[in-house]
C-alpha cells in the first residue's frame, strides 16, 4: 500500500523528489472578505535540479503563488473539484515562472499540507 506522508515528514528535510514551500500562504479571496490560508507541498518525478530551483526561487514562487490564489472566489474553493482547480492553477504558475527563470518548470504536483478558509 502506498503510505501518504505526512505535513511534517515533507517538510522536516528534502526527500526524494518533493518537498514544501516554506511558511504558508495568507490572501484574500476574490470579491470577499474572506481569505484563505494554505501550505503547499510540491513533487517532480524529474531530477533534484526542479526540486533545488524551486528552493533557490521560493520568494518569486511565493509572489506567484499569491497572485493565484487571490484570482479564486470563496465558492471556487470550497469543495474537492475547487481545491483540485486551485492546485493546477499554481502548479501552472510555479512552471511558468520556472520556466522564465530557470528555462524548464517541471513541477508535476501541488499538494495542500494546510488549508485554512475563514
Amino acid at each position: 500500500f502506498f503510505k501518504q506522508k505526512t505535513a511534517y515528514e515533507i517538510a522536516s528535510c528534502l526527500v526524494g523528489s518533493e518537498m514544501c514551500i516554506r511558511d504558508s500562504f495568507t490572501t484574500n479571496l476574490k470579491g470577499s472578505k474572506a481569505f484563505l490560508q494554505v501550505s503547499v507541498g510540491v513533487s517532480t518525478q524529474y531530477d533534484e535540479t526542479v526540486i533545488e530551483n524551486v528552493e533557490m526561487h521560493q520568494l518569486a514562487l511565493r509572489s506567484e503563488v499569491l497572485g493565484v490564489v487571490s484570482e479564486f472566489t470563496v465558492e471556487e474553493v470550497e469543495g474537492k473539484t475547487g481545491r483540485d482547480q486551485l492546485a493546477d492553477g499554481i502548479k501552472d504558475a510555479i512552471n511558468k515562472r520556472l520556466e522564465d527563470l530557470e528555462g524548464f518548470g517541471g513541477v508535476e504536483g501541488v499538494y495542500f499540507t494546510a488549508f485554512v478558509l475563514q
